[in-house]
């Protein structure tokens, strides 16, 4: 009976270093968790500020491309009834 109780006793013991070693995995983890969470959170809030920075730059590029077409269509006009005179 005594070597019953005693090895229950290791058991039990067991038992709870093994619950106490997870719960300190568990703590790391979770502070890794909201390490990641709150690095996921900053990078999403630069994104959407360059996002919106990016939007009013486009309109700026499609002008840039819309006067250099108009240039090239300038040029190749005035190349091909500059050709025909000489």
């Amino acid at each position: 009976m005594v070597e019953l109780a005693a090895g229950l006793k290791r058991n039990a013991l067991a038992l709870q270093n093994g619950l106490r070693a997870g719960e300190r995995v568990l703590d790391s983890v979770e502070r890794s968790v909201e390490a990641n969470l709150s690095g996921a959170k900053r990078a999403a809030e630069r994104a959407s500020q360059l996002h919106a920075a990016s939007r009013a730059s486009c309109w700026h590029t499609v002008l840039v491309f819309l006067a250099v077409a108009v240039a090239f269509m300038w040029t190749a006009l005035l190349i091909r009834t500059s050709k025909s005179r000489l």
